[in-house]
């Protein structure tokens, strides 16, 4: 019986590690962000009675965050844009499907590595429905702009985060020196 008993642990412990394993190990990891859309409203030249000519401008980052190149990237939108570029340059297909949603293919994203995504749109307006690869979707990152604070506030800053670490580190260690000579008896 122990016999059968070492032989399940055995499975069980092998089955929780390679489950764990699934998720700390290695891998690529998409993110994607919206650093810039702007629409103007031009007149219209042609009929001047006519509504203003929309043009909208966008950019969508795409990044690989992880520790593992990142494969077959999709980027599926609900119709072709009129316009897009891709900076910086990148091989890519294009593929259209029966419900006309436009899809843009990248074989390969090394990590750390991003790229962007210019649309220039007046008829049809790009309508993003998911961005993903072989791992997954991409998860959208809000974004804003930041102030850059000047070197020297920065150590400033860096001096007092690293000064109120320590002091808490001490604290902690002070209170568990008190109460552990409570907790053994």
């Amino acid at each position: 019986m122990e016999n059968y008993l070492s032989y399940a642990l055995t499975a069980i412990a092998s089955f929780i590690v390679s489950y764990a394993l699934k998720y700390v190990g290695p891998k690529s990891r998409l993110a994607w962000w919206n650093p810039h859309v702007f629409e103007y409203n031009l007149p219209n030249e042609i009929d001047k009675n006519g509504p203003p000519i929309k043009l909208l401008t966008q950019t969508i980052t795409i990044q690989n965050l992880g520790s593992v190149p990142a494969k077959n990237i999709e980027i599926k939108h609900k119709t072709k844009p009129d316009h897009f570029k891709l900076i910086p340059a990148l091989d890519y297909t294009e593929q259209e499907n029966d419900h006309k949603e436009h899809t843009v293919k990248i074989n390969f994203l090394g990590p750390k590595e991003f790229f962007n995504i210019e649309f220039l749109t007046y008829k049809q307006i790009a309508e993003l429905l998911y961005i993903r690869s072989e791992w997954g979707h991409a998860q959208p990152i809000s974004t804003q702009p930041v102030r850059v604070l000047h070197p020297v506030k920065q150590t400033i800053i860096l001096f007092f985060l690293g000064m109120g670490i320590i002091s808490t580190c001490f604290l902690l260690i002070k209170i568990w020196l008190y109460l552990w000579p409570n907790i053994i008896t």
